[in-house]
């Protein structure tokens, strides 16, 4: 969510933990495909999204109930949407995590009740990479479980290499692309499968030709304005490898220009993941026996909200069925199928899009959609 932007030394302080031969696990919540730990402060919950690619940050509500001091720091950093911010840097003497106390680290602090669409996942603050940099860190998503220790648990039939950084501080491993080699941060703070922004990696997939698949219209522009005028491309790229060791039959890569090289949970979510920070080492070892992704299935179209146009279409994939139809970005959503959008609100947008448990368009052969242009009224069948 919030990534080092400043090539400068951060200021923030890793968390100590005073506790000896401990191995704590802790449950993890699912939602929007990512993962969250509830604590309890004061007898009141609060719900924290487990990110290892930001820092530790906490809303100003949660900032106040543990009374952080401010350290007339700031540091600069690069949030999800690509906007800079100078954000001032506080301190915590304590904080308990699933019975583990740490003690004297630093954290930032940012309110996403007021962030659209952030607002719709409705937690309380980010549990960092600074949290865990003394520690040994073990995620199993089969199970939906964070184990925080300072032994190394059991490595039986997992695959093992040095421990990378990004920015001196992203946890990150490598991927072998035939005789290429780019390093990916580890990034559970994203729902997104592999992102990089290496051009070498963009001049291989031209070479060679690969089957790419065009998204016009990315969905953070959604907040600029300016759809029509971006675009991400994805490749699928087969017979792959991550540390040298696991082989990969075949996953879409998307590439954006100057992306940080990022892995997020829809990949890492096929592995049983172990993360040494205290020996610089990474552990991995599948939960499935074949990693085999293809390009999704789809529609073809993506949507958004805002309080002119409620939903409307802010995204379209290059050849699929909503391309061919002629709908255009901007698109005012007035029905789908039977499903009335017109007086759509954001709440409504939340359980719609974001967080459904499954998709309106499931096991569907065919949608109609109900679309304004301008002052036309417009049906689209799919």
């Amino acid at each position: 969510m919030f990534n080092l932007f400043s090539p400068k030394r951060t200021p923030l302080q890793c968390a100590k933990v005073q506790t000896k031969n401990f191995s704590k696990t802790i449950s993890l919540q699912s939602k929007a495909g990512l993962l969250f730990v509830s604590i309890i402060i004061n007898k009141k919950s609060y719900r924290l999204l487990l990110d290892t690619a930001a820092f530790t940050l906490f809303s100003p509500q949660l900032l106040e109930e543990l009374q952080c001091k401010d350290t007339q720091e700031t540091v600069l950093t690069l949030d999800a949407f690509g906007a800079q911010r100078e954000m001032k840097v506080y301190s915590l003497n304590y904080l308990e995590i699933g019975g583990l106390e740490f003690n004297d680290f630093h954290l930032i602090c940012d309110d996403f009740s007021q962030k659209f669409p952030l607002s719709c996942l409705e937690f309380d603050g980010i549990l960092g990479y600074n949290l865990f940099q003394n520690l040994i860190i073990e995620l199993n998503y089969d199970k939906k479980e964070l184990t925080l220790s300072d032994k190394l648990p059991s490595t039986q039939d997992f695959s093992t290499s040095k421990l990378l950084y990004i920015n001196n501080s992203i946890p990150a491993f490598t991927l072998q692309i035939e005789n290429k080699t780019f390093e990916l941060g580890i990034d559970t703070g994203k729902n997104d499968g592999l992102m990089l922004g290496d051009k070498k990696f963009l001049n291989y997939c031209v070479q060679k030709k690969l089957q790419r698949q065009r998204t016009i219209g990315i969905f953070s522009s959604s907040f600029s304005g300016v759809n029509q005028h971006s675009f991400i491309d994805t490749y699928l790229l087969k017979n792959i490898k991550i540390i040298n060791k696991i082989d990969i039959s075949s996953f879409p890569i998307s590439y954006e220009e100057n992306a940080q090289n990022i892995a997020g949970n829809s990949f890492l979510k096929y592995f049983h993941i172990i993360i040494d920070f205290t020996k610089r080492r990474v552990y991995f070892k599948n939960i499935e026996i074949e990693i085999k992704e293809e390009f999704l299935k789809s529609f073809g179209f993506l949507t958004f909200w805002n309080e002119e146009k409620r939903l409307y279409i802010s995204a379209i994939i290059e050849g699929s069925p909503a391309y061919n139809s002629k709908l255009k970005i901007g698109d005012k959503i007035l029905s789908i199928n039977h499903l009335d959008t017109l007086s759509f609100s954001q709440k409504d947008y939340c359980e719609f899009s974001l967080l459904a448990q499954k998709s309106l368009f499931e096991n569907v052969n065919s949608v109609k959609l109900t679309i304004k242009r301008d002052m036309k009224l417009i049906q689209v069948v799919l």
